[in-house]
């Protein structure tokens, strides 16, 4: 057929609101691969004028890398939402608490260096140890994903609201209750359950509406570095020193442990068998 009718094909099924791919490697396939959704080239037989009007070129001239693309891409995506999720849900709490606890009346609970702390351990976890996420293994077996849906749908974002807040009222409580005594012991109590906490929102971001029995245990490196380096940091603001005295926190006794590691999983673990009631009533 003409170059003309290719480009009237590709546009009368965009009108008709459908996703067109389009492939081609000569010049009469140019003005079609430049109306499609998505032009595909080929990259050793096609003309210079097909490659440069496609979006994606195929360096290996084989369809099946297409299939490869879009799993990669699919895995990309789910990555940068988990990650954005685990974001918002972490923040909650701290936004929370820097407005609850002097609207309660109570000692200040986050000092400027608290809020450093806890950027260094947010940012790294995001960044690392989502990007190192790997693939879930019905990935291809989803459905395409509508190109007007935003990045973060209101179906993810409620379940990461609800921890946040929960682990919120977590902390609190423990601060709360924990102010009979010295305002840096209740604040080690209360980062204990908001850093556990956290850690355990790692999880629940990664298993999304799945059960968390489900969610394949990481076998990267940077991963258990980066989990290993953030846990460790809460024993250590504790028990060095110079270190407690900066961040104005002392160690916790085993029973206190034993209470922040109980209110950050009731805060969190209501997710762990998949959040898929509250994904079908969020939408």
């Amino acid at each position: 057929i003409r170059p003309e009718q290719k480009y009237t094909i590709v546009d009368a099924l965009k009108r008709s609101g459908d996703i067109v791919a389009m492939t081609g490697d000569g010049i009469n396939d140019a003005p079609a691969l430049r109306r499609a959704d998505i032009g595909v080239s080929m990259g050793t037989h096609a003309t210079e004028v097909a490659r440069s009007s496609a979006d994606i070129v195929l360096l290996d001239d084989n369809f099946a890398s297409l299939t490869a693309t879009i799993r990669e891409g699919r895995h990309i995506l789910g990555n940068i939402q988990h990650a954005f999720l685990y974001l918002l849900a972490f923040h909650v709490p701290i936004l929370g608490l820097a407005l609850a606890v002097p609207f309660l009346g109570l000692p200040l609970l986050l000092l400027p260096m608290h809020l450093v702390w806890l950027q260094l351990i947010v940012h790294p976890v995001s960044a690392l140890i989502f990007e190192d996420h790997p693939a879930p293994p019905d990935l291809m077996r989803r459905p395409p994903r509508d190109p007007r849906a935003a990045l973060l749908p209101w179906h993810q974002v409620l379940p990461s609201l609800l921890s946040g807040i929960s682990l919120t009222m977590a902390v609190l409580f423990m601060y709360w209750t924990h102010l009979g005594g010295t305002v840096s012991y209740a604040r080690s109590g209360a980062m204990a359950v908001l850093i556990l906490g956290g850690l355990l929102l790692i999880v629940a971001e990664q298993a999304g509406d799945r059960p968390w029995l489900h969610i394949s245990v990481p076998r990267t490196a940077r991963f258990w570095i980066v989990f290993g380096l953030v846990t460790l940091s809460l024993p250590v603001s504790m028990l060095v020193p110079e270190l407690a005295q900066t961040l104005q926190m002392e160690p916790l006794t085993l029973r206190d442990w034993g209470e922040a590691t109980g209110l950050a999983i009731a805060s969190v673990a209501w997710r762990a068998g998949g959040t898929t009631w509250l994904t079908t009533l969020s939408r």
